[in-house]
């Protein structure tokens, strides 16, 4: 039996993020192997993000286009949580799935439909999991009719 969750929160944070000391910055996106190769849709941006030096842009080209990413090299075990932190330049919804393998075998798919509550703020989408040995996950999105930024992504497992 799967048992899953979700949450958001919102966070009012300045969408630009400065230090005042960038060697000590740490980049989430860096401690995760995340590729979107094919993806002119996806992009990085060091204007807007919240934490780190950068975030990742989506910009949809229509409304039925989607967006992916793919997180290889994981170590998800039972227990799992993947969060992230999206900022919208719209309230418009989109739909966020979670797509996660076990080699080429599909583990777990989940699909959230997130509807931001205002524009221009940081919110955390966070999603919990009872899977095994996910050792991929792809996270696609569609049905956007706006930009947004994703930031913070992170994949934990809890025992």
């Amino acid at each position: 039996m799967t048992m899953a969750s979700s949450s958001r929160r919102r966070c009012n944070a300045v969408a630009v993020n400065i230090d005042s000391n960038p060697e000590q910055i740490k980049e989430q996106f860096d401690s995760l192997s995340v590729e979107y190769p094919f993806e002119d849709s996806i992009s990085k941006d060091d204007t807007v993000f919240r934490n780190g030096t950068y975030s990742l842009k989506i910009e949809s080209r229509n409304s039925n286009s989607e967006s992916k990413l793919t997180v290889s090299d994981l170590v998800m075990d039972n227990n799992s949580v993947i969060s992230m932190w999206i900022l919208s330049d719209s309230t418009n919804p989109f739909k966020v799935q979670l797509l996660g393998y076990k080699g080429k075998t599909l583990a777990f798919k989940r699909s959230v439909n997130f509807k931001p509550s205002s524009k221009n703020y940081w919110e955390l989408l966070s999603v919990s999991q009872e899977t095994n040995d996910v050792d991929r996950m792809e996270i696609v999105f569609s049905n956007m009719s706006s930009r947004i930024w994703i930031d913070d992504l992170d994949i934990n497992s809890y025992k």
